[in-house]
């Protein structure tokens, strides 16, 4: 064999080597980028443990099964950082890295809850059965309303097993069984105050002296009953066609002083004056000395024989004589 045809042979087993290792190199970078990490948008677990599967999606299986610690309890959430995901992406030794320090991913348990608006209805309507009458509130004693978990797909529904209550000490204690007092799969006892409450009329917007109030300026406010004093107005009849005094809050309640009758004569005003005896009705031109809203007993003076007497304010703006 020539030496020229030895070194093609050569060149030519050393080129296929050199394709079959590059075909070769190039296989596990097409299978390691098939398997790069990412992380997903956010991750739903109903286990008690959760796992990096959850959190990373294009994972090998056992990397995928490895635990990372206590799934939150059933309806609460926990949020890994930037940092927490690259401490576990460098500890496994997957191919993610955080794009900002921004990344990162909330884990939610699964479950049903049954909210404190729902309790409070249950506990309202066990009241009203009770013989308590509408027109109440609840508190609870630790300040938190409850709440009950049960597992994911089942009915939110409660119902109060138990209650005990003092309307005069203002006590409520009850137990609360989820989704029913027949089929308990959670349970809680409560314990609170429960309050009479009044309502009480206050106006939507400011109102200056001399703005008439109307039905359209009012709103209704629930007050503990025993913080309603003697001289707070209770009837919006009470508030109709008066006006304030000065000028009023919206949403206060509204005392007997805050406001007044709309004022009819000003100081100053020519007014006629009437004088009644009988069937025999006279009139005359008069000036009033103060001011007076309907019903006001104001001091006037004829103009004809200038003399001062008492008069009443009429709606129309006449007043007549004593």
């Amino acid at each position: 064999m020539s030496l020229s045809k030895i070194i093609d042979i050569t060149i030519r087993s050393v080129a296929f080597f050199l394709a079959l290792t590059c075909g070769i190199v190039f296989l596990f970078a097409g299978a390691r980028a098939a398997l790069a990490a990412s992380l997903k948008p956010s991750a739903l677990v109903t286990a008690d443990v959760f796992t990096v599967g959850d959190l990373f999606s294009g994972l090998e299986p056992h990397k995928a099964a490895y635990v990372l610690g206590p799934s939150p309890l059933p309806g609460r959430e926990l949020t890994l950082d930037a940092r927490a995901l690259m401490q576990v992406a460098a500890a496994l030794e997957l191919s993610w890295r955080p794009v900002s320090g921004s990344d990162r991913i909330t884990i939610r348990r699964d479950a049903t809850l049954v909210d404190s608006d729902m309790i409070e209805r249950a506990l309202r309507d066990a009241l009203e059965a009770r013989g308590m009458e509408s027109g109440f509130s609840l508190s609870f004693a630790d300040g938190n309303p409850p709440t009950l978990v049960l597992p994911p797909d089942t009915p939110p529904r409660v119902s109060v097993a138990s209650l005990d209550f003092d309307l005069e000490k203002g006590f409520f204690k009850a137990t609360l069984a989820a989704p029913s007092a027949d089929q308990t799969l959670a349970e809680q006892t409560v314990v609170g105050k429960i309050r009479r409450t009044v309502s009480v009329p206050v106006l939507k917007a400011p109102l200056r002296n001399g703005e008439i109030i109307g039905p359209a300026d009012l709103s209704w406010l629930e007050m503990d009953a025993s913080r309603v004093q003697h001289d707070i107005l209770l009837k919006e009849e009470n508030l109709l066609g008066l006006t304030p005094r000065l000028s009023l809050t919206p949403g206060k309640p509204v005392r007997d002083s805050d406001v007044m009758p709309p004022q009819i004569v000003a100081r100053g005003d020519t007014v006629t004056i009437v004088y009644e005896n009988g069937p025999l009705i006279l009139s005359s031109k008069g000036k009033a000395l103060e001011n007076g809203a309907k019903d006001d007993t104001i001091r006037v003076v004829n103009i004809a024989s200038n003399r001062s007497l008492e008069a009443i304010v009429n709606a129309d703006g006449t007043v007549r004589a004593q």
